[in-house]
């Protein structure tokens, strides 16, 4: 009822939105997490900590749709991301989830702003994380081994109508924050992508590429190939169980999860995973190996190495409603670098946690 009236009321100072087509929505998750890391090098580190966000996104926002006619409707979504234990605003946006318009009809949809990638595990066309990933983008301190494409800025997107069970997707950005005059200094992301669905099998194919700004005062002055990562997922609904997976092979990458490499990573990753229906919840399970090679563009800095990785993650998942939501998990997650400079040998980092936490969505 509060939520209704309040949407009237915005309603009634915009002079333009009604109820019906407009929602006000969000969610609030929060919970404890400790964690144990062991790092070459370091001394072991144990933290038990507060944190938000671990199961879904702690988030507010506000949508709407209107109708033109003949099939044609014009929308936004404003959606921002804040941390329940601190209160403060995600990386200081005050829309970071996504600040998007749209326009649709019977041809598909053009959708304009701040938005996640096909890859970015968040948004309106989260694909490849949606459909192959059981947690969709990781799990607290353990988020797997593929590389990810986050939001993007300044992106221009359009999703294809259903065709007999196929949707392709283009998108394009031209650059993070603000643009720069010249495009050759812009971050360019682009995107395309085909999705199948067919009774219990979904599935997607991607192609996304990453055309790095040229920028002399950065990285040494050095230049870096361009990032590219072909990804498919898939998963079957087996109705005791759905089947999940993701592979991807990748060129130039910069991270596997949430491990930022550096821009130079050529290798390939698979993930495989399920959510089972249990005792009245979710048990969500994954595993993900990712194997390869980081080259520095400068030989002799000391930055060549092969690197593997490996993750596994379960967690719980009890709804006490529609609304609310208990979860649980525990998660393992290692990263072994071998230089082949043989003074520095090998490198790694190992991480394991066990987390509790509430979820309440409005």
């Amino acid at each position: 009822m509060k939520k209704t009236l309040f949407a009237l009321t915005i309603a009634g100072m915009s002079g333009t939105l009604t109820a019906a087509d407009f929602t006000l929505y969000g969610v609030a998750d929060v919970g404890l997490r400790f964690t144990h890391q062991s790092e070459t090098g370091k001394q072991d580190v144990n933290q038990l900590q507060m944190m938000s966000g671990q199961n879904a996104g702690s988030r507010f926002g506000f949508k709407g749709t209107e109708a033109l006619g003949n099939g044609w409707s014009v929308g936004f979504q404003l959606e921002n991301q804040y941390d329940v234990d601190t209160g403060a605003l995600r990386k200081g946006l005050l829309f970071h989830r996504q600040s998007t318009v749209h326009v649709s009809g019977p041809y598909g949809t053009m959708m304009f702003g701040r938005v996640g990638t096909l890859s970015s595990a968040a948004g309106t066309y989260d694909v490849i994380f949606g459909i192959g990933d059981p947690v969709d983008g990781g799990d607290g301190a353990v988020p797997g081994v593929l590389s990810y494409e986050s939001r993007r800025d300044n992106m221009v997107i359009y999703a294809s109508p259903n065709l007999s069970g196929f949707r392709g997707y283009l998108e394009y950005s031209f650059g993070q924050k603000s643009e720069s005059e010249q495009s050759s200094q812009n971050e360019r992301y682009m995107g395309v992508g085909l999705r199948y669905t067919n009774g219990a099998l979904d599935s997607a194919l991607t192609y996304e590429h990453v055309r790095y700004a040229d920028n002399p005062s950065m990285e040494n002055n050095l230049n870096f190939d361009d990032k590219t990562v072909v990804s498919f997922a898939g998963s079957y609904d087996l109705q005791v169980t759905k089947l999940q997976m993701i592979a991807q092979w990748m060129k130039g990458a910069d991270n596997l999860g949430n491990d930022w490499i550096g821009k130079g990573f050529d290798g390939w990753a698979v993930q495989l995973g399920n959510t089972t229906p249990l005792g009245g919840g979710l048990l969500y399970v994954m595993a993900g190996y990712a194997d390869g090679e980081y080259a520095a563009p400068v030989v002799g800095e000391g930055k060549q190495f092969d690197l593997s990785a490996w993750s596994l993650g379960v967690r719980y998942w009890y709804p006490f409603s529609k609304k609310t939501a208990l979860y649980t998990g525990v998660g393992y997650q290692q990263f072994e670098r071998d230089f082949l400079s043989s003074q520095q040998g090998t490198y790694e980092n190992k991480v394991t946690q066990v987390y509790l936490g509430l979820t309440h969505k409005f």
